[in-house]
């Protein structure tokens, strides 16, 4: 009999998916969908056995139960999805309230959603992470102001673009900033919670319940159920649970999500498309609306509000550099650094006070324990914003600091807590030669932050012959040794700042092809500065976040290649 064949196949499928030892290969070829298409290719082939009477007509009842049984739940099923749209339609309010943005403030989960959408000009969502405010605020706002916005370095001010109908909007986007509501609240409350995706047999009830001075103004009813499709697949397979973690094996109809909206007569789905516009008669962006946006008059002001939020955030970040600088801790040391980093004008009265109290953290820093793989000097979390504060000051302020700087650059793996403050000690002068060429010789090939001392060199601007020499010499790399990374970028620039132009022309064919482009830039003389080629940095940071401004590379990749940033 035909369908013998495909069976034993079916068995032998489903017996190898079992294992985690073979089914893993078929979990990764979709082992699970053969094995559906398997099943069907078993009943067609009964079928056609009966047909050519190869086997009893009694056959044929495995895929008329199977096939009946499936086509009658999809008819069950359409009955339940008509029942329950009548029944929600008929239930359900339409508008409860006319929205005032003049007067109310929306108060709902997914707010920056709504707003991008809907004809409102500031939502609200509750937060625990924007204290004191409690609240992020969600508007959109023409293009012009969109680039004037200035962000603070603790990502509370953010700008989003805006897709209302899977169509980036040129003209708009959306500003998000911590702000509490100042009107009358209108609270937007969703059970089960939007993000549960859990779903039970049959109709899902979600309701959306509307509320205002603590009294609840209505409840809107949606639905939602798993759609049998119109032929039954099969998945029938085993994959990995990773959240066990545990070998799991399942088999079930192919179905699709359906939502069951329940909206009423007489409303305009096509402008009132939530639970929310319904009821407070919100409408929804027509196609093209946002195009030549020019925003509410409500959000006039709003750029004024964004400064007031990151002049607030910079002075928090100072003040904790006075509670580091009277010898206190501060919970987020990581990156404060580079938030004080963004700010190097206000930083300069603070030069002095940092260099004695990082030379105050440097020196009590100990010795690993006997036997730590990790060489580094145990030192105090407070030490890394103000290395990189330092590293970020003006040439002028540095310059009365620098000597001191230089002398921890000096420390057992400086270089590898305090990446650029290490580089950026270079600038103490002459003197630091002798210290950042040893370095240079001593490091080996791809030995992590294997560039910092070639950079360094940069930096100083001299070198002797030999030390020329041996950079030549260590230019070109191998087939193994040739990456995208940091050393050999980094001889690139230093070699060009010693003049070795030629050589390095001579030699293009030792670099990685896809640094061309960024090596023909440099060598045309693009991003120069008075540190020198590219300002002494390659396009590849081996430090922890980025390089301060001041250190930063000048050149960026365009659409046009390699241009010298803006200042």
């Amino acid at each position: 009999m035909l369908f013998l064949k495909p069976l034993n196949v079916l068995l032998a499928l489903i017996a190898l998916q079992l294992f985690p030892y073979t089914g893993v290969f078929l979990m990764i070829i979709g082992g699970g969908l053969i094995t559906g298409v398997v099943v069907h290719v078993v009943l067609v082939f009964m079928a056609l056995d009966v047909a050519l009477r190869r086997a009893t007509p009694m056959l044929l009842i495995v895929p008329a139960l199977f096939y009946g049984g499936y086509y009658l739940a999809c008819f069950m099923q359409q009955r339940e999805i008509a029942h329950a749209a009548t029944e929600l339609a008929s239930t359900n309010p339409g508008r409860v309230l006319t929205f005032d943005p003049d007067v109310d403030s929306l108060v709902m989960t997914g707010a920056g959603a709504f707003v991008s959408t809907h004809e409102i000009p500031v939502a609200y969502e509750e937060s625990k992470y924007l204290e004191p405010q409690g609240y992020a605020a969600s508007r959109l706002i023409p293009r012009d102001q969109c680039d004037a916005v200035r962000k603070d370095t603790r990502r509370r001010i953010q700008t989003l673009g805006v897709q209302p109908y899977r169509v980036f909007v040129k003209d708009a986007c959306q500003l998000v900033l911590p702000e509490a509501p100042p009107g009358r609240v209108i609270s937007v409350t969703v059970s089960p919670e939007p993000n549960d995706g859990r779903m039970k047999p049959g109709v899902n009830i979600r309701t959306t319940t509307i509320m205002a001075d603590g009294k609840t103004l209505g409840s809107f009813r949606t639905g939602s159920i798993m759609r049998l499709p119109a032929f039954p697949w099969i998945y029938a397979g085993c994959a990995l649970n990773s959240a066990v973690p545990k070998w799991q094996c399942d088999a079930a109809f192919m179905s699709a999500r359906l939502e069951i909206d329940g909206t009423p007569e007489g409303v305009d789905r096509a402008v009132y498309d939530t639970p929310v516009a319904v009821m407070l008669g919100i409408r929804k962006y027509p196609p093209g609306a946002l195009k030549g946006f020019r925003g509410y008059p409500q959000n006039a002001d709003i750029l004024q509000a964004v400064e007031r939020e990151r002049a607030s955030v910079e002075n928090q970040d100072f003040a904790e550099l006075e509670t580091i600088l009277s010898g206190g801790r501060v919970e987020r040391p990581g990156n404060l650094g580079w938030a004080l980093a963004q700010n190097p004008k206000r930083l300069e009265p603070y030069a002095e006070r940092m260099a004695q109290r990082f030379v105050e953290l440097e020196s009590a820093a100990v010795e690993p324990p006997p036997g730590s793989r990790d060489r580094r000097l145990r030192r105090s979390p407070e030490a890394r914003p103000l290395a990189a504060a330092l590293a970020a000051l003006s040439p002028e302020s540095f310059a009365a600091v620098a000597e001191r700087m230089f002398a921890l650059a000096q420390r057992p793996r400086f270089w590898a807590d305090h990446a650029a403050l290490y580089l950026r000690a270079a600038d103490a002068g002459p003197q630091t030669l002798a210290f950042y060429k040893a370095e240079f010789l001593e490091r080996r090939v791809e030995e992590p932050y294997d560039g910092l001392p070639v950079l360094a060199l940069c930096r100083i601007g001299s070198a002797d012959a030999d030390l020329v020499s041996e950079m030549k010499a260590r230019y070109p790399l191998d087939g193994k040794k040739r990456r995208r990374g940091q050393r050999q970028e980094a001889l690139f620039l230093t070699l060009l700042k010693f003049g070795e132009a030629d050589f390095l022309r001579a030699n293009d064919l030792a670099a990685p092809a896809r640094d061309k482009t960024w090596r023909e830039a440099v060598l045309a003389g693009k991003g120069r500065t008075a540190t020198g080629p590219n300002n002494c940095m390659t396009e590849a940071w081996a430090g922890d976040g980025k390089p301060p401004r001041i250190m930063a590379a000048s050149l960026i990749r365009t659409r046009n290649g390699w241009e010298a940033a803006a200042e």
